[in-house]
């Protein structure tokens, strides 16, 4: 039970619960705890000024005359004021500054959770102050509606997501350079898919002689290099020197065209060139291969399914023989592991879709959507009246921003005031939500005044940030 000897009666607690048997005053699963509003554990006592918020004196004042040290307020003196927290003795002014900085907290809020002095971040910010970016993005701004913006690193260039904390910049594969790393270093290039391709039509027959091969675009409209090779009963196999420069697990890629109108039955088998094609017992692999109809030129993989191994491959030269009849073969290429396996290319989006007109370089992006608040009672734009200078107010122009927006008062110019009148079901507290869209590149403060008949009025400030999303 681990009850603490002396804020509790017994040693022994709730066999289900574990809840220890507390004095008066004292509170806690194990009673080491003043309850609330009593102070000065073991000796808690009710009604008194919280020892570390106040300043004590010989003779303890009773609460709601407490003098409170200057960061603490409350009629007990147990209550940081707002922008403090950690409620100590060990500190002179009896709290200590939450230090938000207001770049990265919402709506810039400065002040902190009172137990733990977490401040309120903005999405993309992030540590106890909200100082910082998260992992994977940069440039802390105050007129950043989620306070950081995405690295956006190339995901087959850059060595990670994250970037400088600063200027943005990526972290680059071996010759591979740019803020991005997007770009090749000088006398470099990316491969492309079909890196490792060799043309059929410079194969060879089984007897050595060269393939025979069409070059006639209205047979083969888009054929690539020289030509395609012709696959008949006359020319039914067809030998393609490969070269391999390093060990893997290889798929072949095959570019044809079948206009008979029904599936032909090839084989694919690839050979060493240390072997000898014409021996009886080599260790060929081999794998068949079905030619589907086509109406223009397509590709075919080998093998084509995930059940059928793909082809093992050391570095040399291979020989890769195609057997087939009656289709039209351009070219072979081969892939590599990482071609079509690629685990590790999952692109981090991380920038906010937005309702601009230009259309965004990337066309990835997340969709934000604020959680309903239908059920509360609100004003629509479309009930506001504005008023210009000293003009009498009449009702606001309204514009839809976009299909998912909704009717809103359009506010453009100098000195212009915005009236809202609504009745509140019931007395209370409320918070007001402010919606709205700005396409206004710097922050703007907006200042608000609710107005209640026999009450004072509540004036405030609203910061407004760039937000077209």
């Amino acid at each position: 039970c681990q009850c603490s000897a002396q804020g509790s009666r017994y040693t022994s607690c709730d066999h289900l619960t574990g809840q220890c048997v507390c004095v008066p005053n004292v509170a806690g699963l194990r009673c080491d705890s003043c309850a609330n509003g009593a102070y000065g554990f073991p000796n808690c006592q009710a009604g008194t000024c919280h020892p570390a918020g106040s300043v004590q004196y010989v003779v303890p004042p009773p609460v709601g005359q407490c003098e409170c040290r200057r960061h603490v307020e409350g009629p007990a003196c147990d209550t940081c004021k707002p922008l403090y927290w950690n409620l100590s003795p060990d500190t002179s002014d009896g709290c200590t500054n939450c230090e938000c900085n207001v770049a990265g907290t919402i709506s810039g809020v400065a002040e902190c959770a009172q137990g733990s002095g977490q401040c309120h971040c903005k999405p993309n910010a992030c540590s106890g102050t909200c100082s910082t970016c998260k992992d994977g993005y940069y440039n802390l701004q105050e007129q950043n509606y989620f306070g950081c913006q995405g690295c956006q690193c190339d995901i087959g260039g850059s060595a990670g997501q994250s970037c400088g904390e600063r200027n943005g910049r990526c972290r680059c594969r071996p010759n591979v350079e740019g803020p991005k790393c997007n770009l090749p270093r000088p006398d470099h290039y990316f491969p492309d898919l079909h890196h490792l391709k060799f043309e059929i039509e410079e194969g060879t027959l089984l007897d050595g002689r060269p393939v025979r091969f069409g070059y006639n675009p209205l047979e083969f409209s888009d054929f690539s290099w020289r030509g395609y090779a012709q696959m008949s009963p006359i020319q039914s196999k067809v030998l393609v020197s490969v070269s391999v420069s390093s060990p893997d697990l290889f798929h072949v890629v095959l570019r044809y065209a079948n206009r008979g109108g029904a599936d032909v039955l090839g084989r694919v088998s690839v050979i060493e060139d240390t072997w000898s094609y014409y021996c009886g017992n080599c260790s060929e692999q081999s794998k068949q291969i079905v030619f589907a109809p086509s109406v223009d030129s397509t590709f075919v993989n080998v093998p084509q399914n995930n059940f059928v191994e793909p082809f093992v491959l050391n570095p040399g030269t291979w020989t890769v023989v195609i057997e087939a009849e009656g289709i039209l073969l351009d070219y072979l290429v081969l892939l590599p592991s990482a071609y079509y396996e690629a685990p590790i290319l999952q692109i981090k989006v991380s920038e906010p879709c937005s309702y601009s007109a230009v259309p965004e370089a990337n066309p990835n992006c997340l969709q934000y959507r604020y959680l309903s608040l239908d059920s509360f009672p609100s004003i629509s734009g479309n009930d506001a009246g504005c008023r210009n200078d000293n003009h009498l107010p009449r009702p606001c122009p309204t514009e839809r921003v976009t299909p998912r927006h909704p009717d809103m008062a359009v506010c453009s110019g100098f000195d212009i005031s915005v009236e809202l009148r609504g009745r509140l079901p019931s007395a209370g507290d409320y918070a007001l939500v402010v919606e709205y869209s700005s396409e206004e590149e710097l922050p703007q403060t907006l200042a608000v005044a609710v107005n209640m008949p026999g009450s004072r009025t509540h004036e405030h400030r609203v910061n407004l940030l760039h937000c077209k999303y």
